[in-house]
């Protein structure tokens, strides 16, 4: 046989492959739905038969998302700080505290995340929109802000409240506020997520269908008497050690017609959310 033949024989191979492959993964992806859809009926009979309506059903086949394991990076910590200070000086305070000191001001960032900045020379003008001008300075330090940002005007000041985020997710803890002179930003405080993060792949995530029905259970318990789910979403709660060691945990996140509950997304217990700052 020529070597054009066996070519053409290796080319049909391959393609009868492909196709076998191809068939495997669209019937993977059938039984998948076939099983999502029964999961997502089941979880709306179960809340039914508790008086519960879910606005959009869709929102049950929300997949889990896996906890973080932080870890402090000293080397990028300081070149982010650099990079609104300036050329910077440290200095270790003990306890796992250090100073940073440039020409635009100092700072103090602690293992647990929590840092204030205080700004000199006018370095930061505020510029028409406090929100945009915020989002651009944390995003120099490497912090990712929540696209609500609240501002509170008194007198000649103003504070721009942030929410971190990891992932496209908010970090309920994780808080920022930046503080504005009429022309420019004075002050940075708050707490921001460990700079080094890697997902733990050694916990198990709970899935929807666990999720909703520890929900069920706690509102049972509590006393609360639910009759509408109107979103399901996820977020995360950051657990930090002085070390400079921490987590971030995944939560639950359900808006209904009697408030916002947070379970533990590895656990299921019912967190108690409070943000920092």
């Amino acid at each position: 046989m020529d070597k054009g033949k066996i070519k053409n024989i290796i080319i049909i191979v391959l393609l009868l492959v492909n196709v076998f492959l191809a068939a495997l993964v669209i019937a993977d992806s059938a039984r998948s739905g076939v099983c999502d859809a029964a999961a997502e009926r089941s979880l709306l009979q179960a809340l039914q038969a508790g008086g519960i309506t879910v606005d959009d059903a869709s929102v049950l086949n929300i997949r889990a998302i896996p906890a973080c394991a932080l870890t402090r990076n000293l080397s990028r910590e300081k070149r982010l700080v650099a990079a609104v200070l300036g050329s910077v000086d440290s200095q270790d305070q003990g306890g796992n505290i250090v100073m940073y000191y440039g020409k635009n001001g100092q700072a103090c960032f602690r293992g647990t995340g929590d840092f204030e900045i205080l700004m000199e020379n006018d370095s930061v003008p505020a510029g028409s929109d406090l929100a945009e001008t915020s989002r651009a300075f944390l995003k120099k330090l490497g912090i990712d802000m929540d696209a609500a940002a609240a501002t509170v005007r008194s007198g000649s000041s103003s504070v721009v409240t942030a929410v971190c985020r990891y992932a496209d997710r908010p970090i309920v803890n994780c808080v920022v506020k930046l503080t504005f002179s009429e022309t420019n930003l004075l002050l940075v405080t708050g707490t921001c997520p460990l700079t080094a993060v890697r997902e733990n792949a050694g916990s198990a995530a709970l899935d929807p269908s666990t999720a909703v029905m520890r929900l069920l259970d706690y509102l049972d318990s509590s006393g609360y008497v639910c009759s509408r789910i109107t979103d399901i979403s996820h977020c995360y709660k950051m657990d930090a050690a002085a070390s400079g060691e921490g987590t971030l945990t995944p939560l639950w996140h359900f808006s209904t017609d009697v408030g916002e509950f947070y379970l533990n997304g590895i656990t299921g217990k019912a967190e108690t959310v409070t943000q920092n700052n």
